[in-house]
């Protein structure tokens, strides 16, 4: 009554008064309520030792809610010495009683090997229990595990109602998830429309990914209508979480004054932010500026240095590129054998400027028309 001032006047310490004497009683609900008290600092100063201490008392007369709570404080070290196995035998306990988390938790040790070794198999046991229970973070764990076949049958159908039913629990990675389903019409019919709404209750939780899929969208008018504006405003919030993706497509809007006021120089710190984080594309559109002198001086030597950071990430465009730059000495000092070697690497990705390239080198031409970058 004085926890949530029903009849009385609400008091978190008269509610720990109450409830200390019920656990010295032996009661496990007055054991587990001291725990949560002396956890979350209400009417009392906080203690995580003294929480655990109570927890333990309620786990040990067998209360599932404390044998949770029990593991969690190992899991995380709170109150006691941090170990994954202690949390294990707690969480286990409690998933043997049927409590869903306790279930979820017990999948995620096994999925990882912590506590116990590692094993596909049970976790997708455990995750199933809670799934089934409605643990919306167990059904998204299904869907990852039926999306890539991971200890069951591949099977994109049974991904995507996983997702769906964490995603309508307002699962933001499972809406995420359930977008990319849509987007790409695995598992369901494909739909941008379905996609962008999925996308959007997922971005409006925070998920970077997803408000890049909102820019992306936005760009290009799919599901939702053509607006560089609006693009502009989800890329920005992702890349304001350091999402690198999104710091390079706000790159290319500020580049081609594309829902924002054009410049050069802001786009070239959104390129910069994203390169940093070894964005390829980020790295060429740097090198890009460089070559033509936008917002910067004009620098080959820059040119070479940020497509040889894509290049050497395997992006077959800019080992075309570095191959003919090698091929003119811009740059770099003049080399064939250096432009043959990054035209190779290319072609074998399937570049087809690569390709003529070098099938113009077998027929014994070495004139090499120059390639405007």
């Amino acid at each position: 009554m004085y926890e949530e001032g029903r009849g009385v006047k609400q008091s978190y310490e008269e509610a720990a008064l109450w409830f200390r004497k019920l656990a010295n009683q032996g009661d496990d609900d007055g054991q587990y309520k001291m725990g949560t008290i002396y956890r979350d600092g209400r009417g009392v100063a906080q203690d995580d030792s003294k929480a655990v201490h109570w927890f333990k008392l309620a786990a040990e007369q067998g209360g599932a809610s404390a044998q949770f709570k029990m593991g969690f404080m190992f899991e995380n070290g709170l109150g006691v010495e941090q170990s994954y196995a202690e949390a294990a035998h707690w969480f286990k306990l409690a998933a043997e009683q049927g409590d869903s988390a306790s279930q979820c938790k017990l999948g995620y040790m096994f999925e990882n090997g912590f506590g116990f070794e590692q094993s596909y198999v049970e976790a997708l046991h455990w995750f199933k229990l809670a799934a089934e229970q409605g643990q919306k973070i167990a059904q998204c764990k299904l869907g990852y595990s039926f999306e890539y076949g991971h200890g069951l049958e591949q099977s994109s159908a049974e991904a995507a109602r996983w997702f769906k039913l964490a995603a309508e629990q307002d699962y933001g990675l499972a809406q995420y998830r359930l977008g990319l389903a849509h987007e790409n019409g695995r598992g369901v019919v494909q739909s941008y429309v379905k996609a962008a709404r999925w996308y959007q209750r997922a971005a409006e939780q925070g998920s970077d990914d997803a408000q890049c899929k909102m820019g992306l969208l936005c760009s290009a008018g799919h599901g939702v209508a053509q607006n560089d504006e609006e693009a502009a405003r989800w890329f920005r919030l992702a890349a304001d979480q350091e999402h690198a993706t999104s710091q390079c497509e706000l790159g290319c809007l500020f580049e081609n004054g594309l829902g924002v006021m054009q410049s050069y120089e802001e786009a070239m710190r959104w390129y910069k932010m994203a390169a940093d984080r070894g964005n390829v594309n980020a790295q060429m559109s740097i090198g890009l500026l460089f070559c033509k002198g936008r917002g910067v001086d004009q620098s080959f030597e820059e040119t070479a240095r940020w497509t040889k950071m894509a290049a050497d990430q395997g992006a077959a465009s800019a080992q075309f590129v570095l191959g003919s730059l090698f091929e003119e000495g811009d740059g770099v000092v003049q080399s064939n054998e250096e432009a043959r070697r990054w035209y190779e690497k290319a072609a074998v990705q399937g570049h087809t400027g690569a390709q003529s390239k070098l099938e113009s080198i077998r027929q014994g031409s070495l004139e090499f028309v120059h390639i405007d970058i």
